[in-house]
């Protein structure tokens, strides 16, 4: 290849592809700056919710939990009625929408081992969106379809979890309010409360991996909520708790 060619190469070649290179990476940059700041306000607003609703709930240590909690819209409560106040400690774990028992079984065996009195309320928020049943026929039929397809999916999530831990000692209280009062995974992860209805440990969640194969969020997930799990049952039962 002569000189002339080589230059030719490198003006109708090289030179506009390091050109499309620069601008690709300008426009990512851009895009993850302004993915970021929204993930930080999100989460920020969670934080800002989810105090609120710590203040209105008691859910700080040495404060009486309210409850029946005082929700707007429909809770389905699956199992016992968690005894709240009645002699025994009770567990909170907030699932949120993760309603997938590979995610969650060493962290509830370990509440299950912890002590045989011990009480576990798992909290479940169902994808989709909460309505009105007397406006429901008035949505489009696209809508109506979605809602009706979420709430299918958000109860055989429930369905099994169930299943899978179903105990005397287990309770899934399931219900958009769960996502608004605790915040999913910018907000509370668990919380335990001893025989008098007193909340002792609160834990936050701990970060979780983003991923776009299941596989490898399972693999970061499963042990973090475990340990985090772990950690609050570990403080609540060295204060003498039983």
């Amino acid at each position: 290849m002569s000189s002339k060619e080589i230059v030719k190469v490198v003006v109708l070649v090289l030179i506009p592809l390091n050109t499309w290179l620069l601008i690709l990476w300008h426009v990512r940059k851009q895009q993850r700056e302004l993915f970021l700041p929204s993930i930080v306000r999100h989460q920020y607003n969670t934080q800002v919710r989810v105090s609120y609703f710590q203040e209105r709930l008691g859910l700080q240590p040495g404060k009486k939990l309210v409850y029946p909690f005082p929700a707007k819209g429909k809770l389905t409560l699956v199992g016992k009625p968690p005894p709240v106040g009645q002699g025994y400690p009770v567990l909170f774990i907030n699932i949120d929408w993760l309603s997938y028992p590979e995610i969650w079984e060493p962290a509830i065996k370990e509440a299950f081992r912890s002590s045989p009195n011990l009480h576990i309320v798992l909290l479940h928020f169902p994808l989709g969106i909460d309505f009105d049943p007397r406006v429901f026929k008035s949505l489009p039929a696209e809508t109506i379809k979605r809602i009706k397809r979420d709430l299918e999916y958000a109860e055989r999530g429930r369905v099994k979890m169930w299943k899978h831990f179903r105990s005397p000692r287990l309770s899934i209280l399931s219900g958009q309010w769960v996502r608004t009062a605790f915040g999913g995974q910018f907000g509370i992860l668990a919380f335990l409360c001893d025989g008098d209805g007193i909340v002792r440990v609160v834990e936050p969640y701990p970060p979780l991996k983003l991923s776009p194969k299941w596989s490898e969020e399972v693999a970061d997930w499963r042990p973090k909520l475990h340990q985090a799990v772990k950690k609050a049952l570990d403080k609540f039962f060295r204060k003498g708790q039983r």
